[in-house]
């Protein structure tokens, strides 16, 4: 059986995987329209601006990553712990949407032009952030899948048997 708070779904009727992943999958797609919204409107307006372009690119980036790397989904905590509860849809049908595009909200309301510097700074430190964020999904992934699975070339460090603690961990 699926619980879905105080409702009981049989689970040959949803299966747990398709229900978690629809819900994750509009709220992803979901935050992407609202961005192109966003970004229609500042081109109509003609306020198009460097931040809101790199603004774009970088959730654009978040968005393919999360369908190309959709399986490191499957090791999540809050997929594993949660399974299918008002959380988890309640974080994916509003909170991804609304919380996620609030950056472009305010950049279409507040005209910000970023300098060369400020521009290469920020991408910097997006792709920095980007390559520890795959890095370490991608080891806790592997971990879970095969917890004997070298990390960097070493035996992962392990705390109690479920936590990680080598690698980006």
């Amino acid at each position: 059986m699926i619980i879905l708070n105080t409702i009981n779904i049989p689970a040959h009727i949803m299966k747990l995987s398709n229900c978690r992943f629809l819900f994750v999958r509009a709220g992803i797609m979901g935050w992407l329209l609202i961005n192109l919204s966003v970004l229609a409107e500042s081109i109509q307006d003609g306020t198009l601006s460097k931040s809101m372009i790199l603004f774009q690119i970088f959730c654009a980036l978040y968005i393919l990553d999360y369908f190309v790397h959709e399986q490191y989904m499957t090791s999540t905590w809050n997929i594993i712990a949660e399974r299918l509860g008002s959380m988890l849809i309640f974080g994916d049908l509003v909170w991804i949407l609304f919380t996620f595009s609030i950056q472009g909200w305010w950049l279409l309301a507040n005209e910000v032009e970023l300098t060369t510097t400020t521009i290469i700074a920020n991408c910097l430190v997006f792709l920095i952030g980007y390559m520890v964020f795959r890095g370490a999904n991608k080891q806790k992934h592997v971990f879970k899948k095969n917890p004997k699975a070298p990390i960097w070339g070493k035996p992962p460090k392990v705390i109690g048997g479920k936590l990680l603690a080598s690698g980006y961990w």
